[in-house]
């Protein structure tokens, strides 16, 4: 067995009514987090995890973090056009969250190396 989950388990686990939970495995599997199957005697689908769903939830987290980055530097270039005072509050929160996101960027970037390393030991 697999470990396939059929969707009225899907309603059960949530406590959610089918049409509330119907399109979620449809997004889901679109979004390649999670994938379906039936087994060979069965029509009914059953659903489970992706096995490289984690990679794909994190490439994308790292994607969006750089863009935030992007965006935050072009605020800070746009406060240091209109500023004169470079002691500015707003110019120093700035500065921080920049730091901040270009150590978590690199930090992701660290975390997905590692895991795709594993896939070459499979």
């Amino acid at each position: 067995d697999s470990g396939g989950t059929s969707f009225d388990t899907l309603t059960e686990i949530f406590n959610a009514s089918k049409s509330s939970v119907s399109n979620s495995p449809n997004v889901l599997t679109q979004l390649k987090y999670i994938e379906y199957y039936s087994k060979i005697d069965q029509r009914k689908r059953l659903y489970r995890i992706a096995p490289n769903a984690t990679m794909i939830r994190l490439e994308k987290i790292h994607d969006l973090l750089i863009l935030e980055k992007d965006l935050s530097e072009k605020f800070k270039r746009y406060l240091l056009d209109t500023n004169d005072d470079p002691q500015n509050i707003q110019i120093i929160k700035s500065n921080i969250y920049i730091e901040h996101l270009d150590s978590t960027v690199r930090q992701l970037a660290d975390t997905i190396q590692k895991l795709n390393s594993l896939k070459d030991k499979n």
